[in-house]
């Protein structure tokens, strides 16, 4: 194994360019694990609008000692090494994802190794692929949160805007396991076929329907329990009339899900370990 690495690190939070911010460095491959940590080589990562916020700044969720500091939220990795006193909840080679990534103290996924507590590992599945298993925390763990808090009634209807989002596909997803409905706001028509087959019970395109209308033709006049709107804007102006929840729960809401993560991964960086660094 090699004893240095390559890693992206924030030098200056930049504001106007993130990445900007970003300076490739070599540093040293966590030799030393701690009682119960592992050592994983990571593989993917995404490159996410949270994973932007902290290199500028304003992540709640990276709050470093100080600079440099390695960002990075998710990522896929294999087992590398196994610490001192770690159980059997891992083996090496085998592909791995945590809950979290020490990202918070600046050891984030943006590096080749990464040493975490073994008991934030979780083995992902053979069925699962990489690149779906290395965006296993931000979204998921976003809309999962999203219907927890929420609580929509089983048969009652969920309203989104961005219905066509990695975040808004995977609403529709976890809601038809509920029992939750969903009606989706969507600006496209070609895009409408491809919710309805994920489980969409109704997808709008707002640029032809009057929302308000349609949505209490849907919901016989009762109004969607919730909603969820992502990319304000417009939306902002008529999506209050469409639901039932009260102003104080729905502000409640906001601010349970103001202290969980989001973004939508989008890209992925991936390593290419020459037989040397094996």
């Amino acid at each position: 194994m090699a004893k240095q690495q390559s890693a992206a690190v924030i030098t200056k939070y930049n504001d106007d360019d993130p990445s900007a911010s970003l300076e490739i460095i070599q540093k040293d491959v966590p030799s030393d694990l701690k009682d119960g940590e592992v050592l994983v080589r990571m593989m993917l990562r995404p490159i996410n609008p949270s994973d932007m916020f902290c290199m500028r700044g304003r992540y709640g969720g990276f709050k470093p000692g100080s600079l440099p500091a390695v960002p990075g939220l998710e990522g896929l990795g294999v087992v590398a090494k196994l610490g001192p006193k770690t159980g059997d909840r891992v083996k090496e080679g085998q592909r791995v994802v945590a809950v979290p990534w020490p990202t918070a103290e600046g050891e984030g996924t943006y590096q080749q190794y990464v040493a975490t507590p073994e008991k934030n590992l979780v083995v992902v599945p053979d069925n699962v692929d990489d690149d779906m298993a290395a965006q296993f925390l931000i979204n998921p763990v976003t809309a999962y949160g999203f219907l927890e808090v929420i609580q929509v009634p089983e048969g009652k209807y969920l309203l989104q805007q961005a219905a066509n989002s990695v975040l808004g596909k995977e609403l529709i997803c976890m809601a038809q396991k509920r029992g939750t409905k969903t009606i989706n706001l969507v600006r496209r028509h070609e895009v409408v076929d491809e919710l309805k087959q994920l489980g969409a019970e109704e997808v709008l395109v707002t640029t032809d329907e009057d929302v308000v209308d349609r949505v209490m033709q849907i919901t016989d006049g009762e109004g969607a329990w919730a909603s969820i709107n992502p990319i304000g804007g417009e939306a902002s102006r008529y999506l209050p009339a469409c639901v039932k929840f009260p102003l104080d729960q729905a502000v409640e809401a906001v601010r349970k899900a103001m202290n969980g993560v989001g973004g939508q991964g989008k890209v992925m960086l991936e390593d290419k370990f020459s037989a040397s660094e094996e």
